[in-house]
């Protein structure tokens, strides 16, 4: 008997490799590491390469090493869903069975992990690790990709959408199990920075994001502080992009779960204070929004769905806030107002204005998710942190200086080294004396939200676009609600856009009508002690010109801003108090 199987397995092998591949991967397509796919499920042989895998995991000895082989059988699994796809052009029922294949075998390798009892101080298990997060980040790529190329209500769809959540439990055994919280952190970054995508910070961090619901106590506080980094770097990527006059790019195409991006979004938001920025990103916000309730996405379930998460948030928060002896205003400030946001989830609930209602929650849960990373700050290694961002800013210098840029005709790239130079003095300065951790998380986000400004202004500046279009860019931004004081860096062009204030008060908006020009930017101003929340109309959707919409309401002396570009009459009113209404006719 034994000598058939050996007859048996020779035979599945010789077939396997036999067949190469004929189609060579798209250079954008994700790279699995896998030469040849070799017999693919829609073959009618696939079950001879089916037979030697299960050949093979008989073979295999010991926990770790069977789990090994599950993640290498699961590898050239995705591979064969991505070849598929390819040379099908799309074909549901082939690749539904090749879906079907890679979720039994994420079940089994789901099953493997959760039963072993060493850590990555094995090296076999430290393998292990390395691996699966490296495969995993890739195949969730790859299933977001291949997901959103489906159409909507398509069953593929919605059984993908199962197996990203099983992979996300398999991808949060590592730092819930076999990882310290330091090397999970290494490995899943060094993972995203790997990637060819425009948006692959902000993809990694809806990963995170997704493992962070998973997790509990320091794997979670991980999985926080990872997203947040890798919110980060984006934002400062996007101002980076903003001051070199290049616009957001067309996010809202971008792979993935289109709600889950939504909370992504406020959170970019919160850290954004470039005017033109956030109008831009609640232009998306208000678009990724209507596409999703128009789909049928966003329902009564979702929307409750969204206020519980937000109220759970809140509870945790106001615990870790009552036992401090101290905290910063801004963080009551923060809590204050996802409070507020939440009231408004409520009510848009009982209007049974489930997209409004989604939104607020999701607006209120970017707040608490500021104030949770400012409150738990013991997932990094202080000094270790310090020291890589300092390595992070020489290497960033060197680069510029090799580039031999002119510090005349790029006054701003200089400027914010010369700034992010003094925060990264700072930051040593505070880890030093061993500051509270709150007050050292915060210097450090704002050094990492400055380098990330820096290198993608150096990458704009190093491959610019033919006629690029100015742009009159604002102060770069800095955690919300705590470090505002960096360097106001602008560049002047010979038209500058119109600018608008209109002050609220009691009695309303003052003025209440105005005639601009296409391209003006029109500033509201609070100055009543209660809050004000301009919006377009129609209330309570804000429908009418998607973007214009404050999305909160503006407590005393704090602004918001918008720049109509399309011609019409603009009718707008405050949300908390619809009877005080405004008009901008734009020409």
């Amino acid at each position: 008997m034994k000598q058939l199987y050996k007859i048996i397995l020779l035979a599945v092998i010789a077939v396997s490799v036999a067949v190469p591949t004929s189609f060579l991967f798209a250079q954008e397509s994700v790279d699995l590491g896998v030469q040849s796919t070799g017999l693919l499920p829609s073959n009618p042989f696939y079950f001879l390469k089916e037979w030697g895998r299960g050949f093979r995991k008989l073979l295999v000895p010991g926990a770790v090493r069977k789990a090994e082989l599950e993640l290498l059988v699961l590898n050239e699994r995705a591979a064969e869903l991505q070849k598929l796809e390819e040379i099908t052009g799309g074909n549901s029922e082939a690749l539904a069975k090749a879906v079907s294949g890679y979720q039994e075998g994420l079940e089994r390798l789901l099953e493997n992990l959760k039963n072993l009892k060493e850590t990555s101080e094995n090296p076999n298990v430290d393998r292990l690790a390395e691996n699966l997060i490296s495969r995993g980040v890739r195949h969730f790529r790859l299933l977001e990709d291949l997901s959103a190329k489906l159409s909507d209500g398509d069953e593929l769809a919605d059984t993908i959408s199962g197996v990203l959540n099983k992979l996300a439990e398999a991808l949060a055994v590592v730092p819930g199990q076999l990882d310290n919280q330091e090397k999970f952190q290494e490995r899943f970054q060094a993972v995203v920075e790997d990637w060819k995508d425009s948006f692959r910070e902000l993809r990694g961090a809806e990963i995170a994001d997704r493992l962070e619901d998973l997790l509990s106590g320091e794997a979670r506080a991980a999985a926080a502080f990872l997203r947040e980094n890798l919110l980060l770097q984006f934002s400062g990527r996007l101002e980076g992009s903003a001051l070199g006059g290049e616009g957001l790019g067309d996010l809202s195409s971008v792979p993935g779960d289109k709600l889950r991006r939504l909370r992504m979004i406020d959170e970019v938001r919160e850290k954004i204070l470039n005017p033109e920025l956030r109008n831009e990103l609640n232009i998306l916000r208000q678009k990724i929004l209507k596409e999703a309730e128009e789909a049928q996405n966003i329902g009564e379930d979702e929307a409750k769905l969204a206020i519980e998460e937000a109220l759970k948030l809140l509870a945790e928060v106001e615990e870790k806030v009552a036992a401090r002896p101290s905290v910063k205003s801004s963080i009551k400030e923060l809590v204050e107002r996802a409070k507020f946001n939440l009231a408004q989830a409520e009510q848009f609930l009982a209007e049974e204005n489930f997209g409004g209602a989604f939104g607020q929650a999701t607006a209120a849960k970017a707040a608490l998710k500021n104030v949770w990373n400012q409150l738990t700050p013991e997932s990094f290694d202080a000094e270790a942190a310090s020291e890589r961002v300092q390595q992070e800013y020489d290497a960033l210098r060197a680069a510029i200086e090799g580039a031999n840029i002119d510090e005349v005709e790029n006054p701003k790239i200089f400027t914010l080294l010369s700034e992010t130079e003094r925060r990264i003095v700072e930051l040593a300065k505070l880890v030093e004396r061993d500051a509270a951790p709150e007050t050292i998380s915060v210097s450090l986000r704002t050094v990492t939200l400055l380098l990330s400004t820096i290198e993608q202004l150096f990458h704009v500046v190093t491959n610019p676009k033919p006629q690029a279009a100015e742009l009159s860019a604002e102060p770069i931004s800095a955690p919300v609600n705590e470090v505002r004081d960096l360097p106001a860096v602008r560049q002047t062009s010979v038209l500058q856009p119109e600018v608008v204030n209109i002050s609220i008060n009691e009695k309303g908006f003052e003025p209440a009508t105005i005639k601009v020009t296409a391209g003006a930017k029109v500033v509201w101003t609070n100055k009543d002690i209660r809050p004000h929340w301009p919006a377009s109309a129609l209330h309570p959707t804000h429908n009418l010109l998607p973007g214009f919409d404050a999305l909160q309401g503006l407590s005393e002396g704090e602004s918001y801003s918008f720049v109509f570009e399309k011609a019409g009459v603009w009718k707008y009113h405050d949300h908390l108090n619809p009877g005080l209404v405004g008009v901008v006719e734009v020409e």
